[in-house]
Parts: C-alpha cells; sequence; structure tokens
C-alpha cells in the first residue's frame, strides 16, 4: 500500500514539475472579459509569415493542430496544379506555445503604497500590494504597462486547451464572441445582441458594429492599426481555460 502511495505522490509532483509558464500581455478590455468569464480564446501573429509571390501557401506540419515540439513549414503551392509543391525551402518554426501551457496574464498594474487620498476613499487598498486597472475605477493611480507586471504580482493563470493555425478573416462569429468582445446588451435584460465598436472613440450607440466579427475586427484594428485587418494574417489561435495559480509557479 505504501508503495502504491508513494508512485501517486510521486506523479503529482512530476505533474506540478512539468508546467511550463508563458507570459503573455493582456489588454484591459480583454482583462476584464476573462474575469467576467466572456473570454475563452486569443488570436496572435504568426511571426513568420509565408512569404508572398505567385502561390499559395500551405501548412506542412503533421496536420493543422500544434504539437508538443512540433514544427511548422510553409510550402509553395501552384495555382494551376493543386497541391503541387513548389517552393519547399522556407525554414522551419515552433509554436511558441504548447497544449498543456500555464499563460500568466500580464496586464495594467500599479504598486503600492498608494496616495492618502485614495486610501481615504478605498481603504480596503491599506493591505494590498498591486492593483489593477480591470477593476474599480480608482482615482490618481499611476498605472503600469502591463510589458512591467513582475511574477508576483499575477493574479490570472490560463491553461491551453488547443492551438490551431488559421488566417485572421476566417474567424467566425462564434469564435469572435469567444474572443471576449463586448455585447452592450451583457448582464441586460433585454433580448439581440450590440456588439462594441472599438474604434469609435465615443463609445456611443450610434456606431454598433454590424456583428461579433465586425466588432472583432474593430479590437484587432484598435490593437494592430488600422490596416492590420486587410493584411489578413495568418494567426496561433489559442483556446484557454481560468485556472488556479499551480504550485511552483513563484
Amino acid at each position: 500500500m505504501n508503495d502504491i502511495k508513494d508512485k501517486i505522490i510521486t506523479v503529482k509532483k512530476q505533474t506540478i514539475n512539468s508546467y511550463v509558464f508563458r507570459p503573455m500581455l493582456f489588454s484591459t478590455p480583454m482583462v476584464q472579459a476573462i474575469l467576467e468569464g466572456r473570454k475563452t480564446q486569443t488570436r496572435r501573429k504568426i511571426k513568420h509569415q509565408p512569404p508572398k509571390g505567385n502561390y499559395k501557401f500551405g501548412i506542412n506540419v503533421t496536420g493543422t493542430r500544434c504539437k508538443e515540439n512540433g514544427l511548422f513549414h510553409w510550402l509553395g503551392i501552384d495555382d494551376e496544379i493543386e497541391y503541387k509543391v513548389t517552393d519547399s525551402n522556407q525554414p522551419y518554426f515552433k509554436c511558441p506555445v504548447n497544449i498543456g501551457d500555464i499563460i500568466w496574464v500580464r496586464e495594467t498594474f500599479a504598486f503600492a503604497p498608494f496616495t492618502d487620498e485614495t486610501l481615504h476613499f478605498y481603504p480596503e487598498l491599506k493591505n494590498h500590494n498591486f492593483i489593477y486597472k480591470a477593476g474599480p475605477n480608482y482615482p490618481n493611480i499611476k498605472w503600469k504597462p502591463s510589458l512591467f507586471m513582475p511574477k508576483k504580482a499575477c493574479r490570472l493563470f490560463l491553461e491551453i486547451t488547443d492551438i490551431r493555425i488559421e488566417m485572421l478573416n476566417e474567424i467566425s462569429e462564434s469564435d469572435a464572441v469567444a474572443e471576449g468582445i463586448l455585447d452592450m446588451f451583457y448582464g441586460k435584460d433585454i433580448a439581440g445582441n450590440a456588439y462594441f465598436n472599438y474604434m469609435d472613440k465615443k463609445g456611443g450607440w450610434d456606431s454598433v458594429a454590424e456583428d461579433a466579427i465586425h466588432s472583432y475586427q474593430t479590437l484587432w484594428q484598435k490593437i494592430n492599426g488600422i490596416n492590420s485587418w486587410s493584411k489578413n494574417p495568418f494567426v496561433w489561435v489559442y483556446d484557454f481555460k481560468v485556472v488556479e495559480c499551480p504550485e511552483g509557479f513563484l
């Protein structure tokens, strides 16, 4: 019996120690979407885009799923002769994240100590080391960019459950919703949807997005530039679920 118990303990330790932790930046609206359970997917542009030319480019991998330690490779495909390889000399590259990896979310934050004015109105912050922009609207806070958030300030952990490759404009309506776009009817007893237009500086009802895909398009453009959507790059599509802080993170 003791031998069996020791084996179980060993397996648990190996599982804990096998976690791979990777940082990932998220904007404040997307952190809020994760906290509210609206965001379970994120897209990131693939660094190694296929070269431009007179050919279509496919993906030379063991399927379109990202395997652990798998390598990806663009293949030139002839326009007239289907699947004829015309360029197989492109470099191989890895997916930066693997299924099962734990993402620790970097978000806009602030360090303690806080000003006397802030503590006067929010005394509960007295015992806090960090606060986050995705949360109560605290006044007179000097926010730090997410890029500089240390590991010890992390409050959100995401486990990668699936990965695939697709072109940005191929996103479906359901995937756009899974990206966490804001439905202005969210939490209200109102039928239908009114998806937010992230490029509308006023944020009013006069420029509601046509649908979920258009809403996500405006989100992508706000983050990556007005012309970024029309370029239609290949992207990594990461599905994830929120998990508790794994043992051994710090």
